[in-house]
């Protein structure tokens, strides 16, 4: 499972825009990906922002700053 597809879970299952750290804390909390990186946080910011500006279909939209929700 991709980062990008646990945040998509997290955000599905809660069913509801959600910011980053609780996508985080979604996905710890359901055993989607084991971080070993220190700042698991910025693995986490990292595929959402690349997914956003990349083209086509988008899983995951932006609501406000930080913020996330469900295409």
């Amino acid at each position: 499972m991709t980062i990008l597809d646990a945040c998509v879970q997290v955000l599905n299952e809660a069913n509801r825009p959600m910011k980053s750290e609780e996508i985080l804390a979604g996905i710890n909390s359901a055993g989607l990906y084991e971080f070993k990186a220190k700042d698991p946080l910025s693995i986490v910011r990292g595929p959402l922002r690349k997914h956003l500006r990349a083209t086509g279909p988008h899983r995951v939209k932006e609501l406000e700053r930080g913020v996330y929700g469900i295409s």
